[in-house]
């Protein structure tokens, strides 16, 4: 008689190793402005950490994170491919803390 051997497929998980742990996402807002600059004030800090082309539209997506230090949150920044004139702001995350000391986000004249 022939021992049989359990055999176990890599694929699909099961396992409780740290690659079947899926990370929690953060919460994420979207926003649609119509503007005609790109980087919108909105009373935060932001390093630019990348850029690459988006599928099907001629304008690339630029990709910010907030500068202090204990706080992790992103934003995503893109054009739409429909209306150039929309700027599509994505926020992944919460802030820990509040926008910087004196800073008042600058308002935009109203369009005549």
């Amino acid at each position: 008689m022939r021992a049989l051997r359990a055999c176990r497929s890599r694929k699909g998980g099961g396992g409780k190793g740290k690659k079947a742990q899926k990370r929690q996402r953060e919460p994420r807002f979207a926003f649609m402005t119509k503007s005609d600059i790109e980087h919108l004030d909105d009373g935060y800090r932001w390093r630019k950490y990348g850029q690459k082309p988006v599928k099907d539209s001629p304008f690339p997506r630029s990709y910010y994170r907030c500068t202090t230090a204990s706080c992790g949150v992103k934003k995503r920044v893109e054009r739409s491919s429909a209306d150039p004139t929309i700027v599509v702001t994505t926020y992944e995350g919460q802030h820990n803390h509040s926008s910087p000391a004196g800073h008042q986000p600058r308002r935009q004249a109203p369009p005549r």
